[in-house]
């Protein structure tokens, strides 16, 4: 019995603990911000290592592919509580926003291949430029609730 009470019970009590604070949201509030920021700034600096000047299918492709890497990571992230519908969406709009960086991806890989499509591509790429600036929007907006919680 009085192994119980000096081993066992305290180790119940952490385990219950633990369990308790992750169903509460997992992780406090300064916890998720470094988190995410570092997420963030890792995907900007992938992004910045795109080619400058006219983008080519290869820089879509390492676009989508940073895009659904930030998803998956921030996916694995279990959020504070107060926000995690937010973060929930923050998910749903990276991917989101990876299906039209495919299909321009894939358009200008067609266009690079036989400039001769090109007039049929634009036909589809402008479209997508429209879908794109709907995803960045939306995840702005859903960037700007965070903030207005605090989380910066």
């Amino acid at each position: 019995m009085k192994l119980f009470r000096r081993v066992v019970a305290p180790v119940l009590l952490v385990a219950t603990v633990a369990l308790l604070f992750a169903a509460c949201g997992g992780m406090s509030k300064e916890e998720y911000v470094t988190k995410v920021n570092k997420l963030m700034k890792q995907a900007e600096k992938d992004q910045q290592k795109l080619g400058k000047g006219t983008p080519t299918a290869a820089d879509f492709q390492t676009l989508q592919g940073t895009v659904n890497h930030t998803a998956d990571e921030l996916d694995k992230i279990n959020p504070p509580s107060e926000i995690k519908k937010q973060h929930e969406d923050l998910v749903k709009e990276l991917r989101a926003l990876s299906v039209p960086l495919k299909k321009f991806g894939d358009a200008m890989v067609k266009i690079q291949k036989d400039p001769k499509n090109m007039s049929t591509m634009l036909t589809q790429i402008t479209p997508l430029n429209a879908e794109i600036s709907k995803d960045v929007e939306a995840l702005n907006k859903t960037a700007d609730e965070m903030k207005k919680k605090g989380y910066k």
